[in-house]
């Protein structure tokens, strides 16, 4: 698993991210595992279990240790598995412009 840290701009300014490449895409992994938790469990606090679960940060991601990690390669799977069976524009939830978040 690459994992890169990439800006998003906001109406507050730049926000770094976490995010793993994969196939020469860019999967936001708080985001993807987000839509994850949302999808199996309902949407109520998806958001904020997944802010606490898998940080959109690189240096909190790694506090998180090896249940980071997992959390990390199931999103990735889950992102794929979704992104293979939907249809243009489902796959927004997880990347921005031209596949890039």
């Amino acid at each position: 698993m690459k994992l890169v840290t990439f800006g998003v701009s906001t109406p507050v300014g730049q926000r770094q991210r976490i995010g793993a490449m994969h196939l020469n895409k860019l999967i936001d992994l708080n985001m993807g595992y987000t839509c994850y938790l949302a999808d199996k469990h309902g949407s109520g606090q998806s958001y904020e279990l997944a802010a606490a679960m898998l940080p959109p940060d690189m240096i909190a991601f790694f506090r998180r240790g090896k249940e980071g990690e997992e959390r990390a390669e199931m999103t990735i799977d889950y992102v794929v598995v979704v992104d293979s069976l939907a249809t243009v524009g489902l796959t927004q939830k997880f990347r921005g412009q031209e596949g890039h978040r």
